[in-house]
């Protein structure tokens, strides 16, 4: 039996598809901007059969233009090549998530999930295994192929406007948003949402990724909106209110963090335990995060050891 989803109007153009997730935050929102040329797809839930029988529900016998995505997690891309194959989509993508989908092969290739924030962890002790691909789930619909490449401040047309990418790193090195001036409305993907704060994920290439987010954040003030559209759970009711939440959010972890280092917890692990009480996955990023951004604040150093680095206050 088809699950059926309550859909959510936005604007006249604009519909919002809750599609449901096996895990954490239950679902993930998926936009259809309608226009001439037929649907806009903006992000496409997970690869599942319940999610491909809610989009054929969506669908019906309308023609779907495009997939666009705003960034390379398993979520918001899961369906992009079934609906390119089923209805023959184009699927357009950032540059910098085509670079991520190359990591995603080559793991693939060598039989495990190339996941490069363990890696981060990896560098600091804190060993996370790898899930094999016989184990795990499939793959391969998670690598995705562009048939159009964008890169940052390119104008896309989403329906039949034009909006502006505006790149957006923190919760992916990959991230961007989508912004339309005429009617102050921004699709977030997951750099905004409204009863969470995103997880911020470091890579070997992206070790500064709460810099990064701030940064995005900033500049995301500067913008009117009066719809922003996140990437999970309810439309963000008043945008400047929510961004300012999360500078002061991220400014006390930071705080708490150099506390923990002055204290004299020194390794990842250590420093996770005494913010947050549990080490898991989230947690270990986040501290990652604060970490990183306080040795490129110059607040405190990364020391080099016989085993893997710690952290201790600058001397």
């Amino acid at each position: 039996m088809v699950q059926i989803v309550e859909t959510e109007r936005i604007t006249a153009h604009i519909t919002r598809v809750p599609l449901p997730l096996p895990y954490d935050l239950l679902s993930m929102n998926s936009y259809v901007i309608e226009g001439q040329q037929g649907l806009t797809i903006l992000d496409t839930g997970e690869h599942n059969e319940e999610t491909k029988a809610i989009w054929q529900q969506i669908i019906g016998t309308r023609i779907v233009e495009k997939v666009v995505l705003t960034h390379g997690h398993g979520d918001h891309l899961g369906c992009a090549n079934w609906l390119r194959d089923t209805y023959g989509a184009t699927i357009y993508m950032f540059d910098k998530t085509v670079e991520r989908m190359e990591h995603l092969r080559y793991g693939y290739e060598h039989g495990y999930y190339d996941n490069l924030t363990t890696k981060v962890f990896a560098t600091y002790g804190v060993n996370m295994p790898l899930r094999e691909i016989s184990t795990d789930k499939d793959l391969r619909p998670y690598i995705v192929e562009p048939d159009v490449v964008f890169t940052t401040n390119d104008l896309i047309a989403l329906g039949d406007d034009m909006y502006r990418v505006l790149y957006t790193p923190g919760h992916a090195d990959d991230h961007v948003c989508f912004y339309n001036e005429a009617h102050e409305t921004l699709f977030l993907g997951d750099h905004v949402i409204e009863a969470i704060n995103p997880v911020l994920l470091a890579t070997p290439y992206f070790l500064n990724p709460l810099g990064a987010y701030l940064a995005s954040l900033e500049e995301l003030r500067t913008y009117r909106v009066q719809h922003a559209l996140p990437g999970h759970l309810q439309i963000v009711p008043d945008f400047a209110a929510r961004v300012e939440r999360l500078q002061a959010h991220h400014l006390k972890r930071v705080a708490q963090t150099y506390e923990a280092v002055a204290n004299g917890h020194a390794t990842l692990e250590d420093i996770t335990v005494a913010i947050y009480k549990k080490a898991r996955h989230s947690t270990y990023a986040q501290v990652v995060a604060m970490l990183h951004y306080l040795v490129a604040q110059h607040k405190i150093q990364r020391v080099e050891t016989s085993t893997f680095p710690i952290f201790t206050l600058l001397t």
